[in-house]
């Protein structure tokens, strides 16, 4: 009788039904978070694409059949990155602050963001990648039809830069290069938290203050 209950649950599909199958959407997901840890445990440079595959337990011909490479894999990873703090920037409302409270509301959710996201910010400004890998503008000749999230997170900061020189808060000025000494600034003090979490630093708010104090006496009006 046992015998014979064991072959029926065989046959019924018990024990020895196979795992289902995933679906593309769902393949590429499990691609996409196997190779973000393998990028962040290991570097992008040292990673290949047969070190995915193999992290997943399938061939990398199944890579294949939804990315090309593993650049075109970062760059998606990037991208969905990026798009976290282009969330933050919105939460912000920076553009109905008054220009200097939406100056602060920006460095906070900028440094907010890093030390919400550590591992990511490594990977997105702190590791060498190619330069087409999150980009903050965008690359002639590259035939994009659309900005991707990088470029649309660095775009807020230069509107809010252009607005505070065109309302005559800040002194005439290039606002590229106003706006890339702001995130220098910024960046600077995210990397330092993250890299040195043991420094006893001060309040992280009186941080904020700090950088955006000094960008106010580096290009406000005399």
């Amino acid at each position: 009788m046992s015998s014979g209950r064991a072959r029926r649950g065989k046959a019924s599909g018990g024990m020895g039904r196979r795992p289902a199958r995933l679906s593309a959407v769902d393949r590429r997901r499990a691609i996409l978070a196997a190779a973000k840890e393998i990028f962040l445990a290991e570097g992008y440079e040292g990673t290949t694409m047969r070190r995915i595959a193999e992290a997943l337990g399938v061939t990398p011909t199944t890579l294949y059949l939804h990315f090309p490479d593993k650049s075109a894999l970062l760059t998606e990873i990037c991208d969905d990155s990026f798009a976290q703090l282009v969330v933050e920037f919105a939460r912000a409302d920076l553009e109905h602050a008054p220009p200097l409270e939406a100056l602060r509301r920006l460095l906070d959710s900028y440094v907010g963001f890093g030390l919400a996201h550590p591992r990511e910010y490594r990977l997105l400004f702190m590791t060498e990648v190619p330069p087409h890998v999150g980009g903050h503008r965008p690359v002639p000749g590259d035939g994009a039809t659309r900005p991707d999230n990088g470029q649309i997170a660095f775009a807020a900061l230069e509107a809010l830069v252009r607005r505070l020189v065109d309302e005559g808060v800040f002194r005439p000025g290039d606002v590229e290069t106003i706006a890339e000494a702001i995130w220098a600034a910024a960046h600077g003090l995210v990397s330092l938290l993250i890299a040195m979490p043991h420094f006893p630093w001060s309040e992280r708010a009186r941080l904020v203050d700090a950088i955006a104090e000094m960008v106010l006496r580096g290009w406000t009006r005399a």
